[in-house]
């Protein structure tokens, strides 16, 4: 396993679980800040929980991992002139808590409007965990085996994704994402 210098000066707690996976859904991923989040290290994935334009404008990102409150941030630094991401070309991971997704329309299109690349959302728990992720079908979020669909709200599917997964999934209504997010 490749350590970076850093990793080594992080206490450990005893008893503390690692840091979640990424689940980007390329492998492997390419260069990829992760911002307000920490993940499993991997070659060429930096994670900055606390995080400035310099920070992300250092590591010269080709994909972000962040929530939609920080792609907003970002987009309003791209826009000021105070943050410039030329290399910024592979798709998105929009972060959501439980009860927060799935993102509405409106911020699917400002996304494309701030980036100008899709985005694939995954819903993680308040310690970082992915609980379920958006397919390129588009047809509710994939449940990892630390999801328990009850806690994600919406309607548990059990039928075959046109992505090939046969993982169950639930659907959340937009309904409830714009209450959430209200």
């Amino acid at each position: 396993m490749r350590l970076s210098l850093p990793s080594f000066f992080r206490p450990q707690r005893a008893g503390a679980n690692p840091s979640p996976p990424l689940g980007y859904p390329l492998f492997p991923a390419p260069r990829m800040a992760v911002l307000g989040c920490e993940v499993q290290e991997a070659p060429g994935v930096y994670c900055l929980p606390e995080w400035s334009a310099a920070d992300v404008a250092q590591i010269r990102p080709l994909a972000l991992a962040a929530s939609f409150s920080d792609y907003a941030r970002l987009a309003a630094l791209i826009r000021t002139g105070a943050l410039a991401l030329p290399e910024l070309q592979y798709p998105l991971l929009v972060f959501s808590l439980p009860g927060e997704g799935p993102l509405t329309h409106e911020q699917h299109d400002e996304m494309w409007a701030w980036f100008g690349l899709p985005c694939f959302e995954q819903i993680r728990d308040a310690d970082g965990r992915l609980l379920a992720q958006e397919c390129e079908a588009r047809d509710g979020f994939h449940l990892t085996a630390q999801a328990r669909p009850g806690d994600l709200g919406g309607r548990l599917v059990h039928t075959l994704c046109e992505c090939g997964q046969v993982s169950p999934r639930v659907r959340i209504a937009p309904a409830q994402a714009l209450l959430a997010r209200a």
